[in-house]
């Protein structure tokens, strides 16, 4: 995520933490897929996934409250939402396993358009080819927007470990663009 964005959700987030009520509702348009796809890489469920994304809504006030400028506001919205998700599998006896690959079809996207349904099928195609860690590697990196070293933290995998997961998932979608996806 560029640095111009990061500070627009933290503007965002001071405006929600100064009563601008208002920001919600951009804040929501900036991350709210985001979210979502978090909750469901964790909890396996729309059903709960969806419900996970409500309580965060519900209290975006006082996670707001919680916002110190000094820290990445999306970093910091982004591990609140799995927060959320552990402490829901948690407390429902399930634990959560090391890649869990989410169907790029149940990822909620910005578009609604026939093309973008389209366009996500031929992905969830092309994403089949991928090992776990690939598709793992290919999600945070595209659909949590994390970087190389964010990732590498994440998962406990050195960072030219993850390059060369991802710089491999890449070249194998490529491929399977170029030759696969028109056949």
């Amino acid at each position: 995520m560029d640095l111009q964005k990061k500070k627009e959700i933290g503007n965002l987030l001071i405006r929600i933490k100064n009563g601008d009520f208002e920001a919600i509702e951009q804040l929501h348009a900036e991350i709210g897929h985001i979210l979502r796809y978090i909750a469901l890489k964790y909890v396996h469920s729309v059903f709960y996934a969806d419900d996970l994304v409500q309580d965060f809504w519900a209290n975006i006030d006082r996670i707001a409250r919680g916002f110190r400028i000094v820290c990445n506001p999306y970093s910091y919205l982004r591990k609140t939402m799995v927060n959320l998700a552990l402490n829901f599998l948690k407390k429902n006896g399930k634990e959560k396993e090391r890649f869990s690959y989410v169907d790029y079809e149940s990822i909620p996207s910005k578009e609604g358009t026939e093309e973008s349904i389209e366009r996500k099928m031929e992905i969830e195609n092309a994403m089949q080819l991928l090992t776990e860690e690939e598709k793992q590697v290919i999600q945070l990196t595209y659909f949590e927007e994390m970087t190389v070293r964010e990732i590498a933290k994440d998962i406990h995998c050195s960072k030219s470990r993850i390059s060369e997961i991802k710089n491999n998932a890449i070249k194998k979608m490529r491929k399977y663009f170029e030759n696969g996806a028109d056949k």
